[in-house]
């Protein structure tokens, strides 16, 4: 499969969007209060909605890691973590130095070229990764497991955990 450019897949989340009747609320929530069988989330704006169930899906935004040990080297200012650059304008026709090699550093670098950086060079600690069709097999098996018993993944005994945790995220725990 090719990688789906960032328009197309904008486009099909719209389309998405359209035909499911799905309404975005781009506010941040600032409180999330239960109040007998109801949930209400408080958005910046002052606006509240009620609901029965809340799914949280906040993204890796934060989880984010910055070591201190290597910001401290680091001048104030010339550096941000890519949950925190979205404007990339500002990066046309300069060297820009990437420290990581997951998914989110290779995004980040082709969205750099995409926006005219001049050299994006991607540095990391680990074997660069083989861009390789995944056995993805295993997966329906798990989610199958999840739709029957919900808290399967929370009973397990911890070894089955990490290894499970260790394929899913191809790291030791």
């Amino acid at each position: 499969m090719e990688p789906l450019s960032r328009n197309f897949y904008l486009a099909y989340c719209q389309w998405f969007q359209e035909q499911s009747g799905i309404e975005s609320m781009p506010h941040y929530v600032t409180q999330l209060a239960k109040k007998n069988d109801n949930f209400f989330a408080h958005f910046e704006n002052g606006d509240v909605v009620e609901a029965k169930q809340v799914v949280i899906a906040i993204g890796m935004g934060y989880f984010k890691n910055q070591p201190s040990d290597l910001t401290a080297l680091l001048p104030k200012g010339r550096y941000s973590h890519t949950c925190d650059a979205v404007q990339l304008q500002g990066q046309k026709e300069k060297r820009i130095l990437i420290l990581g090699g997951r998914q989110s550093a290779f995004e980040w670098a082709a969205l750099l070229n995409d926006a005219g950086a001049a050299e994006v060079h991607l540095v990391h600690r680990h074997e660069s990764p083989k861009f390789t069709e995944s056995d993805w097999s295993w997966v329906a098996p798990m989610v199958d497991g999840m739709v029957a018993d919900p808290a399967w993944f929370r009973n397990l005994p911890q070894e089955e955990k990490d290894t499970i945790t260790k394929r899913m995220w191809g790291k030791d725990v």
